[in-house]
């Protein structure tokens, strides 16, 4: 058996066996969850490329698998990202029972998840851009249902896909001709460009960002977040790839100014445009936006501390995004309309979901004792030795969504004539309190991440 069979193929085929009985909601989303579950373990415990003893039988790991001429390859240095994806998976189908996400979302979310795994693993991986492509298609069934019809942002998104694609591979393509001989340095920048654009369409770069929050705003926001979460993580994991893969890109000292300026700049508009935010399902889009432009800028760290700190991050950001799309979808239950205004008082019927949505967005924020604090604390020591401006235009665009975290934490207390109740079901209780305990739990004591998953990270391949 091979690595790839197992975190790609079979999750496939499983997609293709659950769709057959979508309509058992319950018993799909149970089995996908416990099988992601099962696949996130493996990917913990089990070296690639060693034996892979399943009681008596032993069976040999491997890394590699050949399909129509292209082979996809996963090691030990893939491992750490195996296990975070389909941990996340297995969080966001257990959840989509009582976030009431459309009857195809798990099925079709199993098979986008494997095929962005694909994504990582294929070599050439110019090829990665067809993959993210294919998984872009696979939304449509997720986003287009009878209830959400194609809105200016859905249209928006797949525009921008589509047009990210040929970009990829041009510049993919250049770059692999450029590889044995970079003495053409006009044709290495012309390239740099397009994959540069490539990027921003998929990353949502100023100005390319405005269909985030409304495809947030068009669909389902548990469809709408899982597929904005699992692309950001595949993206940016991506890019780390390609300049791994060329050493004269990596070495290019412009490339990470212009990566940090790049990040700062999607933090600044992302917080801005936040902060004067009026729906708290817009809001979502933005925040989604301010964590890819903080990916970037640490990157553009180009140190080992950075990015280890960028991926031990991936664990607590999910975790809040996923609370964050839950609590919206619960919410919706009775509150419809997401407008600020609609939801005066609207903590006191709903005070587990809209607890754990302020509690999850205030995480992100970087706030003390929460999960993406020691991530966020380390991040700023890191830019603040290498430009102050930038740290100060990063305040300003955290600012702005600490302002917006303020105004809907104002509109959520506003009824103070309104009663205390508990509306929530005891299955979304559960997953609250799970999931905010987890936060405080994570913020509290970062060591239990650090020292689990050490040896995992000592296995990726970072920008030297």
């Amino acid at each position: 058996m091979s690595a790839p069979l197992l975190f790609i193929v079979l999750p496939l085929i499983l997609a293709v066996i659950l769709f057959a009985f979508q309509d058992r909601k319950i018993a799909v989303a149970r089995i996908a969850s416990i099988i992601s579950l099962f696949l996130a373990l493996i990917a913990f415990v089990q070296p690639i490329g060693g034996v892979l003893a399943l009681g008596p039988v032993a069976i040999h790991f491997q890394d590699s698998l050949s399909v129509l001429g292209r082979g996809f390859f996963l090691q030990d240095g893939d491992r750490f990202i195996l296990a975070i994806v389909y941990l996340t998976a297995a969080f966001w189908f257990w959840g989509s029972v009582a976030a009431q996400a459309p009857k195809m979302f798990v099925p079709v979310g199993l098979a986008i998840t494997a095929v962005i795994v694909g994504a990582l693993a294929v070599e050439p991986f110019l090829y990665a851009g067809v993959l993210v492509e294919l998984a872009a298609i696979l939304t449509i069934p997720m986003l287009l249902t009878k209830d959400h019809a194609a809105g200016p942002g859905i249209l928006r998104f797949f525009v921008f896909q589509a047009i990210a694609l040929p970009a990829i591979l041009l510049a993919g393509w250049i770059l692999g001709g450029s590889q044995a001989s970079v003495s053409n340095e006009t044709q290495l920048l012309q390239a740099s460009i397009i994959l540069g654009l490539g990027f921003a369409f998929w990353l949502a770069v100023f100005p390319f960002f405005p269909w985030v929050p409304l495809v947030m705003k068009e669909s389902h926001p548990y469809t709408a977040g899982f597929i904005l979460c699992m692309q950001s993580l595949g993206i940016v994991v991506i890019i780390i790839d390609y300049m791994n893969g060329f050493i004269w890109l990596r070495d290019t000292a412009a490339l990470y100014p212009i990566l940090r300026t790049v990040g700062v700049v999607m933090v600044v508009t992302g917080g801005v445009w936040a902060a004067f935010q009026q729906d708290a399902r817009r809001l979502f889009g933005y925040v989604v936006i301010i964590e890819n432009g903080l990916a970037l800028v640490a990157v553009s760290m180009q140190n080992g501390a950075a990015l280890s700190s960028l991926y031990y991050s991936f664990i607590p950001h999910l975790l809040a995004l996923a609370i964050f799309a839950l609590s919206l979808s619960v919410m919706m239950k009775d509150y419809p309309d997401t407008q600020y205004k609609s939801l005066k008082g609207a903590l006191k019927s709903k005070p587990f979901a809209f607890g754990a949505m302020l509690v999850a967005l205030f995480s992100l924020l970087g706030f003390p004792l929460l999960a993406s604090f020691p991530s966020r604390l380390e991040l700023f020591e890191q830019l603040a030795s290498v430009s102050l401006i930038s740290m100060i235009w990063l305040f300003i665009g955290i600012g702005g969504l600490y302002l917006a975290a303020a105004r809907l934490l104002s509109a959520v207390f506003g009824d103070t004539s309104a009663q205390w109740t508990v509306t929530e079901k005891p299955g979304e209780l559960v997953l609250f309190t799970l999931g905010v305990l987890a936060l405080f739990v994570l913020g509290l004591f970062p060591q239990i991440v650090v020292s689990q998953l050490s040896n995992l990270m000592s296995m990726i391949p970072f920008l030297n």
